[in-house]
């Protein structure tokens, strides 16, 4: 393997994704793609518009740091322009990755391991980055067309960090204690979440130089309900409100559009659970410090055939605004899915893992089967026809949900961009799931 450092574009693409663009986008596919492939994605910024998005998404996690990977993802993306799809995901270090690092260094006083932890550190931004910059040279794109993703909260270790026979902790503590941009270890969850304003900003700065873009269009706060597992209730909405507050001054800097979280427990688990995220919580104070008309408008969670909580759990509370009319005042809510508590509070909701991470391929007839899926659900699928692949049933089923706007799945291979995109040429009306607790009809992002 190849494990060369890949470094970031050198120059920062001007501009950002506009209604102007996107729409363009769509008009080189009007006759493409099925009815409503294509989504609208509020912002809340007068001079960007709604954004209007693929109903499919590519990812770039996975993989290991070598350059075979980063050309991977380089010809995965441009596949995916050509054939429709002008959402991208990507996110600047993943969990577990410097949690291990510091665990490692701690324990061995060395990084002779680091190579072993096989993730891919800022990789995927700055191969995002090349893609695009190769792209709109060759004036196959414009800037203005491609929505990028992008997410921050866990400690970043640099695949060109000044050596690798650095005790990890040392790094990470001449990287950021040391300069400031963390001020203690008590800001830091798990020895490696942090959401502090200043860490937050940092990384921002960091994912707009790997991806090589004056302003990414949607930055997600990572995980944050892993700050649960250190902290209490009061002190992560007080953290909250302190990382809402920079991005919101991020916003205003255009170093980003809109921001949002992206979570993988908080939005699946009951109440009562240590991890259980509130939408109303953080709808809150997103108003608390961006007032009506905040950035904060996005919401990833992890939803397929298998993992469907967000849309059938009942554990979000929603305010009942008439009933609190009527109560002189008094607030009343009612239990709501997160789906429907997300259309409540106007939060667009993109899933993630909409392939299970590849776990789904090779299960999915046993999961209809088993799992007693209605026979809505069953004809969204059977519109594919008898030659769909696991991959392309799961996709359509994600992407056909009411209240998702983008079925994102990672595709490293331009065969698996390839089989995946073979959707869009298909309706992807939202089709009404009895046991999923929302109407679609009173849904429409795409009009």
């Amino acid at each position: 393997m190849v494990t060369r450092v890949l470094a970031s574009p050198p120059d920062l693409l001007p501009g950002r994704a506009t209604i102007v663009g996107t729409d363009s986008f769509i008009r080189l596919f009007d006759k493409k793609s099925g009815e409503e492939h294509f989504r609208r994605l509020v912002t809340n910024v007068p001079e960007v518009g709604d954004l209007l998005v693929s109903s499919v998404g590519i990812g770039t996690h996975t993989g290991h740091e070598t350059d075979e990977v980063d050309a991977e993802y380089r010809h995965a993306i441009t596949r995916a322009i050509e054939l429709g799809i002008n959402i991208i995901d990507t996110v600047i270090t993943i969990p577990g990755y410097v949690q291990q690092l510091h665990r490692i260094g701690l324990a061995m006083g060395t990084a002779e391991c680091v190579r072993s932890v096989s993730f891919r550190s800022m990789r995927s931004e700055r191969a995002v980055g090349w893609a695009l910059a190769e792209a709109v040279a060759r004036g196959m794109i414009t800037r203005d067309q491609i929505v990028v993703c992008t997410k921050g909260g866990y400690l970043t270790f640099e695949c060109d960090r000044p050596a690798y026979n650095l005790n990890p902790h040392q790094w990470i503590d001449n990287t950021y204690f040391r300069r400031g941009i963390i001020e203690s270890w008590s800001d830091v969850v798990g020895d490696c979440h942090c959401i502090a304003p200043k860490f937050l900003k940092n990384q921002v700065e960091r994912s707009r130089r790997n991806l090589g873009l004056e302003t990414i269009d949607v930055y997600y706060i990572h995980n944050p309900e892993e700050q649960l597992n250190g902290v209490s209730r009061g002190e992560f909405n007080a953290r909250m409100e302190a990382a809402f507050k920079a991005l919101e001054e991020e916003t205003a800097a255009g170093h980003i559009t809109c921001y949002g979280v992206s979570t993988w427990k908080g939005f699946r688990v009951p109440p009562q659970d240590r991890q259980y995220l509130s939408l109303d919580d953080l709808v809150t104070i997103a108003r608390s410090v961006g007032g009506a008309d905040h950035h904060f408008r996005v919401a990833m969670v992890p939803f397929n055939l298998y993992m469907r909580e967000t849309a059938e759990v009942a554990n979000q509370w929603v305010e009942d605004e008439q009933k609190t009319i009527y109560a002189h005042g008094k607030k009343h809510f009612d239990l709501d899915s997160f789906l429907g508590a997300a259309k409540h509070y106007g939060i667009q909701v993109i899933a993630s893992a909409v392939l299970g991470q590849g776990k789904l391929t090779g299960y999915v007839g046993e999961i209809i089967r088993d799992h007693n899926l209605p026979v809505q659900v069953l004809h969204c699928i059977a519109d594919l026809g008898d030659g769909a692949t696991d991959a392309q049933c799961a996709m359509q089923f994600a992407r056909t949900t009411p209240g998702i706007i983008t079925a994102m799945a990672g595709m490293r291979h331009h065969f698996h961009v390839d089989e995946n995109a073979e959707v869009i040429k298909r309706i992807a009306t939202y089709q009404y799931h009895p046991n999923l607790n929302i109407d679609p009809f009173s849904w429409s992002y795409g009009n």
